[in-house]
């Protein structure tokens, strides 16, 4: 544990108080119907080939999941999300915007 070298390093004394604990709910099934529908709407919309994926509890999809909705997250980025100079194309958040609505129209 990174705490307890630093204690042993510098003679200091480290306390660590645990504020919250998030457990991930069960993901939702990759065969299950919104993600076959979403899967459909990206693949016309967007003209590529999505993949399925996990990517932890820390989405609002989780709030769903638990609730025994299955839920999916998704949405075009340049792989800078919760990053310093985070940002969102324009182009891609109408795509994704074309995504919605093909849903929306099932």
């Amino acid at each position: 544990m990174t705490a307890e070298k630093f204690e042993k390093k510098h003679g200091a004394k480290i306390e660590i108080e645990l504020l919250g604990k998030s457990i991930a709910p069960k993901p939702t099934d990759v065969n299950s119907s919104v993600v076959r529908k979403l899967k459909a709407a990206i693949k016309a919309a967007r003209k590529t080939e999505p993949r399925a994926g996990g990517i932890g509890g820390g989405t609002c999809a989780a709030f769903f999941r638990r609730a025994g909705v299955p839920a999916v997250v998704w949405s075009t980025i340049d792989e800078t999300a919760h990053q310093p100079n985070e940002y969102a194309k324009v182009e891609n958040i109408i795509g994704d915007a074309k995504v919605f609505a093909l849903l929306a129209v099932d």
